[in-house]
């Protein structure tokens, strides 16, 4: 049963008010991470989850579950709860009449509900032994006062109990921290379970050298402070002051030799000080104990996840580390994943249901296992991750049909092995696996996400899931956050728009064209061989083909990581310039050349000699919705059909286009032989145009890359509203004949792109202002 005080409910609607807002319909997930970043955890309010923990708050959350599993919550406006938090802001009158120099006027108003944070749930002590009476500890040998904690549980404590007279109470009280008793030591709690405490005592240490009591009549108690301040040492004790202090007991029926010594005169005379016995303390750090499941902390936002924050190293003495050691070297990223698995496939267990709901959503020539694995490594590399340190989500490549979100997968950490293994997968978007999480998508599985413009150059009939310059690179090395490890690159280089247009407002990044660029840059230079590599593996390099303002080349480096990426990024350079420019220089010989593309003249523009035909089929039927608008309602007039479909597909001019609506709008055309002919003579027109301007200026054609076929595509302007201006971008394939294919249609921001990663010159019909028209 869930614990929310009135303090607690005001607190969450507070801070789900300022972090989401009200009315808004969010998906759960969302509200886990506005807790986990202000550190509320659902198990300090007596929930399991974030689900039941809303459920309780229904009175301000509304939950919503739709048919394919997925829930979304929203926070509900709440006239009286804001009353409640206006209240408690506004000064009582109690500080009302401080303020106003009138202490002394103080009123009994009604309590006022203050929003209060949730504590954390305090874990259960270990039961305390109660200190067994005096004469019993007198009859036990002393021994060893701590036992490892395997033997914890075998075997009870022996006891070493001091024997003081009922008025030295408080001398006996801070006498107790010198000579750690065995209540002091089984009720210390231990405050890292990596950690072992272990504290040995030998009573027949220094044994030859304690001194005799004195005779004389000892002087009333010593005052606590006093005996605080004397503490046990393996030499024998000074005799200066006698006061309470524990005795070696002798064994049972036997006495004491010392006992009329010891005997005072008077019957409360406090004893005298003996020789304190030897104690010797060994701490000992056991690193693997963290790898049990740690207390959740703060969830850090998407895309900046980094274990090194939450899990700092703290080893007792850290081991000396090698000098030349270059090929594993130590750095802040290492320690930070090293307790996650490496793949899901190996290391993850999955139970069957969630098996069969990833084998509903996912394409049917799909490995559902290699997907996973690459997801996870992809998502590591790039601080795709979040959660903590034992509860972690990363998003599939893959995107939900009716949002356009990635399928998010989250693994759960347990002290106890299923299946041999400790990471399992415990929740496919939100979902746990107890209802029916995903309802079966279409033969054609789950769409998946915009790899990049480059995608677009092959043509639809061509498969591009094989090839992804983007996994490759992420898959090669560690590169984190790519906001952060592009931003370095751009400051670095001259001055270029590297943003895709509108970029920035309620997109990822702000390097969307610099992205593409230099993993499709990174693509050629692995498929060239111009990835260098030192002797002695302690660098890699490739020259990214970007100079600085002064001219300088500019080169992306790598070092050794641990793990199954093998590199991680160590930044760029310049060479010679700086710590990592020198060791370039150093280590590298010869420096690593940039990448080429062109070969011939048919590279940089068709030859308008030989025969040029566009796939009408393949542009009717999949790029409808790159065509402009004003282009396809004056070519549909005739069919009043087509023109209902496509006043739904396209609402207004720039809208994205609904992919169903396009759909359907393509069926009506192919089905109408006369509409389809007119759309493919207009086609036809607007080519044989582009085409005379070719001959006119060679110019005019802007060679592409496209990596999934490894060959250079020529990109030319197709003006089908005005012949003044370009509208859309044709692909224009070579052929083994010589001849040329009209293969697709881009759209003009995106056809700008893939023209930059041969030459940053661009033609003035793909230049950025007229891209953005």
């Amino acid at each position: 049963m869930s614990r929310i005080t009135a303090g607690n409910r005001l607190y969450l609607y507070r801070l789900f008010k300022n972090q989401i807002g009200t009315g808004k319909q969010e998906r759960i997930q969302r509200f886990e991470e506005v807790l986990a970043a202000d550190d509320i955890a659902p198990d300090d309010l007596d929930c399991k989850d974030v689900t039941e923990l809303l459920g309780a708050l229904d009175d301000m959350v509304k939950l919503t579950v739709f048919k394919k599993g997925r829930t979304y919550a929203t926070l509900l406006a709440s006239p009286e709860l804001d009353a409640a938090l206006a209240a408690a802001e506004a000064p009582s009158a109690q500080k009302k009449a401080v303020q106003n120099g009138k202490s002394w006027k103080r009123k009994k108003s009604a309590k006022v509900a203050k929003p209060a944070k949730p504590r954390h749930k305090k874990p259960k002590p270990a039961p305390k032994a109660a200190p067994e009476p005096a004469a019993k500890a007198d009859s036990q040998p002393t021994e060893e006062l701590a036992m490892p904690a395997g033997e914890k549980d075998e075997a009870p404590q022996p006891q070493h109990v001091a024997a003081a007279e009922p008025k030295a109470d408080a001398s006996a009280t801070a006498t107790e921290v010198e000579a750690p008793t065995e209540t002091t030591s089984e009720s210390t709690p231990q405050e890292h379970e990596g950690i072992k405490l272990t504290i040995t005592y030998d009573p027949t240490t220094d044994q030859d050298a304690a001194s005799p009591a004195p005779q004389t009549q000892p002087a009333p108690a010593p005052k606590p402070e006093a005996a605080a301040q004397a503490e046990p040492a393996p030499e024998p004790a000074p005799i200066a002051s006698p006061q309470p202090a524990p005795t070696t007991q002798p064994a049972a029926g036997e006495k004491d030799p010392d006992a009329t010594a010891k005997a005072a005169p008077e019957p409360k005379a406090a004893p005298v000080v003996e020789d304190a016995p030897s104690i010797s303390l060994t701490i000992t750090y056991d690193p693997t104990q963290d790898e049990e499941p740690a207390p959740e902390g703060s969830l850090p936002a998407e895309g900046s996840f980094s274990f090194e924050e939450q899990r700092p190293t703290v080893p007792a003495r850290p081991a000396p580390q090698q000098q030349g050691d270059a090929v594993q070297p130590e750095g802040p990223a290492l320690s930070s994943q090293s307790d996650l698995p490496q793949t899901i496939s190996l290391d993850v267990h999955c139970k069957d249901e969630f098996l069969r709901a990833l084998y509903q959503m996912l394409p049917l020539d799909v490995d559902v296992m290699g997907v996973l694995d690459e997801d996870w490594s992809v998502a590591r590399s790039t601080a795709l991750l979040t959660g903590t340190r034992s509860r972690v989500t990363f998003p599939l490549r893959y995107l939900h049909e009716d949002d356009g979100t990635p399928v998010t997968i989250t693994l759960k950490r347990s002290a106890k092995a299923s299946a041999g293994k400790r990471w399992s997968i415990s929740c496919i978007d939100g979902d746990d696996g107890t209802g029916a999480m995903h309802e079966p998508v279409g033969i054609e599985g789950l769409p998946t996400v915009d790899e990049g413009a480059w995608s677009e150059l092959s043509g639809p009939s061509h498969d591009t899931a094989a090839t992804s310059p983007i996994r490759e690179l992420a898959r090669f090395a560690m590169v984190g956050s790519w906001e952060s490890y592009l931003g370095a690159l751009a400051t670095m280089a001259a001055p270029e728009h590297w943003d895709f247009p509108g970029e920035g407002v309620g997109k990822p990044s702000r390097y969307g064209i610099l992205r593409e660029y230099l993993c499709v840059t990174f693509h050629r230079a692995q498929a060239q061989g111009l990835v260098a590599q030192a002797a002695d593996g302690s660098l890699a390099a490739f020259d990214t083909g970007l100079f600085t303002p002064f001219g300088q080349d500019i080169y992306a480096c790598f070092t050794p990581n641990r793990g199954d990426i093998r590199w991680k990024s160590a930044g760029f350079c310049v060479a010679g310039s700086g710590e990592l420019g020198g060791e370039l220089v150093a280590k590298l010989d010869p420096l690593p050349r940039p990448v080429s593309y062109l070969r011939d003249l048919g590279d940089v523009t068709p030859d308008t000699s030989r025969l040029a035909v566009l796939d009408t089929d393949a542009i009717l039927t999949h790029r409808l919705g790159v065509l402009p608008r004003a282009f396809l309602e004056d070519e549909l007039q005739a069919s009043p059909t087509a023109r209902d479909l496509l006043a739904r597909a396209v609402a207004q001019e720039g809208a994205p286009a609904g992919e169903k609506d396009l759909a359907l709008l393509a069926r009506a055309i192919k089905s109408d032989p006369g509409l389809y002919r007119r759309l493919g003579r207009a086609l036809d027109e607007a080519l044989a145009l582009t085409l005379c301007r070719v001959r006119a200026s060679y110019r005019i054609a802007a060679p592409a890359y496209d990596p999934a076929t490894d060959s250079v595509r020529l990109l030319l302007p197709l003006c089908l509203v005005s012949d003044s201006q370009a509208d859309c971008a044709l692909v224009l394939a070579p052929q083994p004949s010589g001849n040329y294919q009209g293969v697709t249609i881009m759209s003009l921001d995106r056809a700008r792109v893939c023209a930059r990663v041969i030459s940053a010159e661009q033609p003035a019909w793909l230049g950025r202002a007229a891209a953005q028209q």
